[in-house]
């Protein structure tokens, strides 16, 4: 898998010789737009920790189940995003 930010996806890589499935973060309330599938997307830094962690956590949208651990996969993305 290959994780990185849009920005840098779309500016660095030779994008048809990648053939990972890929982990793209943009902070955005946007989807990110990389002209193939995006795997996960990391929308946010800003999770709301728990009394276990004081500092901000990701968040990851779960796309497509390339790891095999999902039962649901998000197909209509929440409205607060």
């Amino acid at each position: 898998m290959l994780y990185t930010g849009e920005y840098f996806f779309n500016h660095y890589f030779s994008k048809g010789l990648i053939v990972d499935p890929i982990w793209i973060a943009k902070y955005s309330n946007n989807m990110p737009s990389v002209g193939r599938e995006v795997n996960v997307w990391q929308w946010t830094s800003d999770a709301i920790p728990g009394d276990f962690y004081a500092k901000k956590l990701d968040r990851n949208f779960l796309l497509k189940d390339v790891f095999g651990i999902a039962e649901n996969i998000v197909v209509d993305l929440p409205t607060d995003v």
